[in-house]
């Protein structure tokens, strides 16, 4: 930190030119070593500005940015990382279609076979947002609305109990 506020305000530098991470992991001694040779890790040179380069893609939930990166590195490595891209995204919308498929069934007005059917269209709108970018205020609107009748529920569980 102190040699890049230096550097920054000695003119030799620009706050963009650095990028802070944080989280921490660690490996025992020849733990990294082993997993590279066992192939779990590709080893890859990389130029600064692959590495480096502040990353924004317009639309994209800030918390799935990275994934556009990790796909941009397995393409350039080309060859089998190139494959487990292709397959990665094909396996993801895969998944999301069966997810888009749950929740239109839940969804589904005439489906009154359901207790509790406005929890139930609740929550399945709760498993939607984490699908796709959906307004902050309206997933803690779902959030809020969903301990509403989960209390609700909570106390006719308790009512009929008590008879």
């Amino acid at each position: 930190g102190d040699e890049v506020s230096r550097l920054v305000g000695a003119g030799e530098a620009q706050p963009g030119d650095f990028r802070f991470m944080y989280k921490f992991t660690a490996w025992a001694p020849g733990q990294l070593e082993a997993e590279v040779s066992a192939g779990c890790w590709a080893v890859a040179r990389a130029s600064l500005d692959l590495l480096l380069k502040p990353r924004w893609y317009e639309g994209l939930h800030p918390a799935k940015q990275h994934k556009v990166f990790w796909h941009q590195v397995l393409l350039l490595l080309g060859d089998k990382y190139a494959n487990v891209s292709r397959d990665t995204l094909q396996r993801e919308q895969l998944e999301q279609a069966k997810a888009e498929e749950w929740i239109a069934v839940l969804q589904d007005g005439g489906n009154q076979s359901l207790r509790e059917h406005e929890a139930v269209e609740l929550g399945a709108l709760a498993i939607s947002s984490a699908f796709y970018d959906t307004d902050e205020d309206k997933v803690v609107a779902v959030h809020d609305k969903i301990r509403t009748l989960s209390g609700r529920a909570a106390a006719r569980a308790g009512a009929a109990v008590e008879r």
